[in-house]
This record gives structure tokens, C-alpha cells and sequence, in this order.
């Protein structure tokens, strides 16, 4: 074609063809570059996680904080290689999306993982050192180097059509992609959390219970959450032995000790659900989970050290059995655990969104992770062992215990009961939230006017 046109015009071409070689060249440079620094941070974060490890088998290490910072990094730059990759189709995805996706999926727990057991975390980190000493070694054979150059990459045509292409992507289906991650994660967690009591299925949100028996007496463990569909509070209260007993929980505040108040209406509200009934009232009613009590009046005298330990009982009546609310009172509480409570009460008279994020991140500051460590020893084990006490003191009276307890309760009652010598009869998922009510309830809510005040405000999530 160059030797159709004037002998003037072909050099000006070859010019132009080299001024845009040029700036190629530069561009890829710049995007090598990027790369080969990449490479060396998930070098690093491998090299320091096998090193902590290694010295962590040994007794101990005093790597952590180095290995956060590190890991942190390369997070940021495992995003910035996303979009690199998406835009310069030069780089060699096969080597960049192994690394970026094994961050990303160790980053949100390594879903289903767990990290609670050592092996876990050290095959991790020795699975990132193979991949990473794989893209070196591709690097070295397919381009005769470590790092990779601009020279030796490759080049593409129809790169507008590839660049429209990549906006597509990064626009559309990484969002996607992304949230579907961390919604997994999230539900990965939580399942883990709870020992499998609590579960995420392809139609819902499903909760176990397990029946334990030794010799004739019957122990039967549900996982509870704070709000779900009527008809599952429904069944669950017709599925009572009426000569059993039921060992509920419910925290009491007899001595008025906690600030803010705890209310799931809003949140239930938003979803399509029901709070979770107290038992014995109806499925469809407003009460909140709580035992039946009010706390005492300033101006009243505080209960007696006894009378605070003394178990909330509610008599057989025809039908329905015994319900004793064998849990803990805030009193038991350490000071830190009582203002963390509060702190938590006062999430739910945010009046915004932003408010909530705010006040989320001021509690993350006002609490250290020693203080969140004697939080969580209180509101789990604190109140697994005073619901433990009330059930030995009434095993001998009673054939069957019901102990509808929340999830992450469940593995560390579970594993009580055994210790007792109860053995595992058979266990069953029972479905608590049909995904199907809560699409069809937030469909609704965005098909209303979004006139007036805000819409989050309106709907009183955060507020009971």
C-alpha cells in the first residue's frame, strides 16, 4: 500500500508509524512496570506469611503486624492489577488473575476454610508461594526473563473494540462478581461461625437441629435467629412436647444497668419477616424476643444477688409446656461488655445511614480487640454456661429439653451435650427465610414514592 502513494507521503508515514510505536512502548512500560512491582509485593507477602508461620510452629512470631501491613498492600495492588489487566490487553492474564483471585479469595476468609485451624493458614501461605514461583517460572519461559519488558510483550490489534470491551467488564461484571464474592464470604462466615447451625441455601436461610438422646431423655437443639417468617416460629411452638421443658434464652436487666434498648421490628420490617416471638404468644405478634420482665425503676431497690440469678419460669399450661428463661442477667455482665451493649443499643435510633456507619466506626475505635475478646467470652460462653446450669438442675424432672438458643450458641451447647454423654440421634435443617419474601418485600419498598424524608428514615431500619 506504501508504494501507492507520492514518495513525500511515505516518510511522514513511517514517521507517524514510529511516533505511535514509540508511545506503546511507553504506555506497556509503564504497565510492565506496574506488573513486575506487583510481582514482587505477592513475593513478599508469600515469603513473610511462610517465615510467620514457620515461626509461629516454633512457639512464636513476631511478624504479625509487619505481615498485616504487607497483606494489606498487596490487596490494593491486586485491585489496581484487576484494572490493569482489564485495559492492557498485553499482559499475560494466565499469570496476574491466578494471584489476584487467591488474594481476593483469602482476603474474604478463604471461603470454606477455616482459619481457626494452624495447618489451614500455613498451607494458604504455601499455596501462595507456589504461585507465585509459577508466574516466575512462566515468565522465564515464555519471555526468556523474570520480569516481564515491554519489548517482549506481545502485540494486540482492535484495541478499541478491546478497550469498550474491558469498560464492559469492569463496569458490569465485576461488580457483580465482587459482590456475589463477598455475599459468599459473608455466608462462608457465618456458617462456619455457627458450626453449620445456621446456613445459606440456593432457596433461603435454613437453620439445624439436632436431637440428642441418653436413654430416655431427649435433648433437642435449634438454631434460633432474631427474625424470620411467621410460619417457622409457628411450627417450631407446635413442635413442644407439652410435658417437656424449654430452656429459652433472653437476657434480663433487673438492676436497669444497660442504656438503649434492642429492637428488630425495622429490620424485620424491611425484609418481610417477624421478630422472633417471645414463646408462647403468636407467631404473627409485635412482641420482641425478650423475656416476659421489665427491668427495675431507678427509684425501686436493686434486686437481691439471688433474686438476680433466679431463672424467669412460666408454668405448663394445656398444650404448651414449661418455658424457663435460663440466661444470663446484665448484672453478670463485666463493665465493658455492659457499655459495649449500650453502644450497640444506640445503633438502632440512627436516623440515617451515614449515622449508622458513623456510629459502627466509633464503637470499632472506643473498643480495643482485648475488650471485644471479654465481649464475646460474656455474651456467648458466660451465658452458655448459666443455660448449662439450669439444665442439670432440671434433667432428672423433665424427658425432653428443648433449647432453642441463637446459632453461634448452638456448637458450644452441642459439644456440652456430648460431654454428658448424650449422642447425636439425627439431625434435620429446618427453613427459616425464604429468599423469595425478602426480594418481593424490598421490591415493593422501591417501588413506593420516595418523596418527604429520607427513604432509610421513613422505613425505620435503624430505629425500633
Amino acid at each position: 500500500m506504501l508504494s501507492r502513494l507520492p514518495p513525500n507521503s511515505v516518510g511522514w508515514v513511517r514517521i507517524l508509524e514510529l511516533d505511535q510505536s514509540e508511545r506503546r512502548s511507553v504506555f506497556l512500560a509503564l504497565a510492565a512496570l506496574f506488573a513486575n512491582a506487583y510481582l514482587i509485593a505477592f513475593a513478599a507477602d508469600a515469603g513473610v506469611s511462610l517465615a510467620d508461620e514457620f515461626l509461629k510452629l516454633g512457639g512464636a512470631s513476631s511478624l504479625g503486624d509487619f505481615r498485616e501491613a504487607i497483606a494489606g498492600l498487596v490487596v490494593l495492588d491486586s485491585l489496581a492489577m484487576l484494572f490493569v489487566c482489564a485495559f492492557v490487553p498485553h499482559l499475560p492474564k494466565y499469570i496476574f488473575l491466578p494471584l489476584v483471585f487467591f488474594d481476593f479469595w483469602v482476603s474474604f476468609g478463604a471461603p470454606p476454610l477455616t482459619f481457626s485451624d494452624p495447618s489451614t493458614s500455613l498451607g494458604l501461605s504455601a499455596a501462595q508461594a507456589a504461585l507465585i514461583a509459577s508466574a516466575f517460572a512462566i515468565n522465564r519461559f515464555a519471555f526468556g526473563s523474570w520480569f516481564l519488558t515491554a519489548r517482549a510483550l506481545p502485540r494486540k490489534h482492535r484495541l478499541v473494540l478491546r478497550t469498550i470491551i474491558s469498560l464492559a467488564v469492569v463496569g458490569l461484571v465485576m461488580p457483580v462478581l465482587g459482590v456475589g464474592l463477598l455475599l459468599y464470604a459473608f455466608g462462608s462466615m457465618v456458617e462456619k461461625q455457627t458450626g453449620g447451625y445456621l446456613q445459606f441455601t440456593s432457596a433461603g436461610i435454613e437453620v439445624r437441629e439436632t436431637i440428642l438422646r441418653k436413654g430416655d431423655k431427649t435433648v433437642r437443639l435449634i438454631g434460633m435467629v432474631h427474625v424470620g417468617e411467621p410460619s417457622f416460629y409457628e411450627a417450631l411452638n407446635n413442635s413442644f412436647p407439652p410435658d417437656g421443658l424449654v430452656l429459652a434464652e433472653g437476657v434480663t436487666d433487673r438492676e436497669g444497668r444497660l442504656a438503649g434498648s434492642f429492637s428488630y421490628k425495622g429490620l424485620a420490617e424491611v425484609l418481610g419477616l417477624k421478630v422472633q416471638p417471645q414463646f408462647g404468644q403468636p407467631a404473627n405478634g409485635a412482641a420482641d424476643r425478650k423475656p416476659p420482665t421489665v427491668p427495675a425503676k431507678p427509684e425501686q431497690p436493686a434486686p437481691s444477688k439471688q433474686e438476680a440469678h433466679e431463672s424467669i419460669s412460666i408454668p405448663a399450661t394445656p398444650g404448651h409446656p414449661r418455658i424457663i428463661y435460663a440466661d444470663a442477667d446484665v448484672s453478670d455482665f463485666s463493665p465493658t461488655t455492659i457499655r459495649f451493649l449500650g453502644k450497640v443499643g444506640e445503633l438502632y435510633g440512627s436516623s440515617s445511614f451515614s449515622e449508622l456507619l458513623a456510629r459502627l466506626n466509633a464503637i470499632g475505635k472506643a473498643f480495643t480487640d482485648a475488650d471485644l475478646k471479654a465481649v464475646f467470652e460474656d455474651i456467648l460462653y458466660k451465658r452458655n454456661t448459666r443455660v448449662l446450669a439450669e439444665f442439670d438442675k432440671r434433667i432428672l424432672e423433665y424427658d425432653t429439653i428443648v433449647m432453642p438458643w441463637g446459632a453461634q450458641h448452638l456448637p458450644g451447647l452441642e459439644a456440652a451435650m456430648r460431654a454428658r454423654g448424650f449422642n447425636i440421634e439425627s439431625q434435620r435443617m429446618l427453613p427459616l427465610a425464604r429468599y423469595q419474601t425478602i426480594i418481593d418485600r424490598l421490591m415493593q419498598l422501591t417501588r413506593r414514592p420516595q418523596s418527604g424524608t429520607s427513604f432509610w428514615y421513613r422505613q425505620k431500619i435503624w430505629i425500633g
